[in-house]
């Protein structure tokens, strides 16, 4: 799968900085390359990663005159961490080149195994996540001033050039088509059936203890998405099934009693955790 990542401005600086010029010039590539890997897998291998949703891989050709000289910065080819903010990454200084190695390793064994594909609902949100680091390339690339003869610490030059970028993906979202069509169609019989029966109950704990509210519970995962959606429209009916599926709480204790502020948690966790595009 290939991903626009990055685009130079077209400004033309021959005549005026050479080294900018050739700077400009390799890092015209237009498309960089796309693989997704298992959270779960890379957590355990990498657990100073834990939380983090991408990696982008970038060569560094003019590294030697970049200000930045931090002797645990990969010269040439590091990666860089982005979470949920990708305005920028965690560590502005890259990887080391002994965790570039590490990484390495580690993506040429999940080819080998067979690369995680990211669900279909993802592939939108990937989309948007690749825009939003490309900003941050673009906005932190720099040709350095314009004085081409002085190539000192101050120099400001800084050349990433991006060639991969990694989707860290929580597998245990992924569902298979079969679940999620029976799922759906198990969950609107119960869910009508479950709005009929309780429509004059006031005491939602009754409303919860319904058969056909047990029942979706007992569908387990595959109506996470489902009742994720159902939320705009009634945001009151699945915090519990929520909860006691998902055994989580991303519901703050500032929110708890305001349903509206409970369900835009849920549906923010929804989002981060892959079920929501």
């Amino acid at each position: 799968m290939t991903y626009k990542l990055f685009e130079i401005p077209s400004e033309s600086l021959i005549g005026t900085d050479p080294i900018g010029c050739l700077a400009q010039s390799l890092a015209r590539q237009k498309q960089a390359d796309f693989m997704s890997v298992s959270a779960q897998e890379l957590y355990e291998r990498f657990p100073n990663l834990k939380n983090c949703s991408y990696l982008m891989f970038a060569t560094h050709p003019l590294r030697e005159l970049e200000g930045n000289k931090s002797s645990n910065a990969a010269k040439y080819l590091t990666y860089y961490t982005f979470m949920d903010d990708l305005n920028q990454p965690t560590d502005l200084s890259g990887a080391s080149a002994d965790d570039v190695h590490k990484m390495i390793t580690f993506l040429e064994e999940q080819v080998a195994q067979g690369i995680t594909s990211p669900p279909p609902e993802m592939i939108e949100q990937v989309k948007l996540a690749g825009k939003a680091i490309s900003k941050w390339v673009e906005g932190s690339f720099s040709l350095g001033n314009d004085d081409f003869d002085d190539f000192g610490d101050e120099s400001g030059y800084f050349v990433p050039v991006p060639v991969a970028l990694v989707a860290i993906i929580n597998t245990d979202t992924q569902i298979s088509e079969d679940e999620i069509i029976a799922a759906q169609e198990k969950f609107t019989e119960l869910a009508s059936q479950w709005t009929e029966d309780v429509e004059d109950m006031s005491s939602t704990v009754e409303m919860v203890k319904h058969p056909a509210y047990q029942e979706i519970i007992s569908l387990g995962k595959a109506v996470i998405p489902l009742m994720l959606k159902d939320l705009n429209q009634n945001p009151l009916y699945w915090l519990t099934a929520l909860r006691q599926i998902t055994q989580e709480n991303p519901v703050p204790p500032e929110h708890k009693g305001k349903v509206k502020q409970m369900a835009e948690d849920w549906l923010n966790w929804g989002k981060e955790q892959g079920y929501l595009a």
